[in-house]
C-alpha cells in the first residue's frame, strides 16, 4: 500500500532531512504555499536584482523579451542584445552598496523558465 511505503521512506530519510537547513512540512500546502515559504526563508539572501526581475518577469519579458538586462538593485539601467552590449550600455559607475546582475530575458515564444 502506498501509505505503509510513504513512512518506509520517511524512516529511511529521516537522518538525512534531521541534517537539512531548512525543514518545511508539506503536508496540507499547495505547490504556491510551499514556493513561499521557502522564499520567506531564502529571500534575505537573494540579491536585489534578482527579486526584481522575479517580481516583474511578465512585464520584462514582454518589453525585453530576447535580450540582456542589466538591474542595479530594483532597476533595469542597461538593455543590450547580448550581455556585453548590455553591459556596456551602463552610463555610470556602478557604486559598491548596489547588487548588480546580467540577465537574459526570455522572448514570447520561450518558456519564462529560462530565467
Amino acid at each position: 500500500p502506498p501509505v505503509e511505503r510513504i513512512q518506509q521512506l520517511l524512516r529511511q530519510r529521516a537522518a538525512a532531512y534531521a541534517k537539512a537547513d531548512l525543514i518545511i512540512d508539506t503536508t496540507r500546502l499547495t505547490i504556491d504555499e510551499i514556493a513561499e515559504r521557502i522564499w520567506d526563508v531564502l529571500g534575505p539572501w537573494v540579491p536585489k536584482s534578482w527579486c526584481y526581475l522575479v517580481r516583474h518577469t511578465q512585464r520584462l519579458c514582454q518589453r525585453y523579451g530576447g535580450k540582456y538586462v542589466v538591474v542595479m538593485d530594483d532597476r533595469i539601467v542597461s538593455v543590450g542584445a547580448t550581455q556585453l552590449q548590455a553591459f556596456q550600455g551602463v552610463r555610470r559607475t556602478i557604486p559598491s552598496r548596489c547588487e548588480v546582475g546580467i540577465y537574459y530575458i526570455p522572448s514570447s515564444q520561450e518558456s519564462p523558465v529560462a530565467l
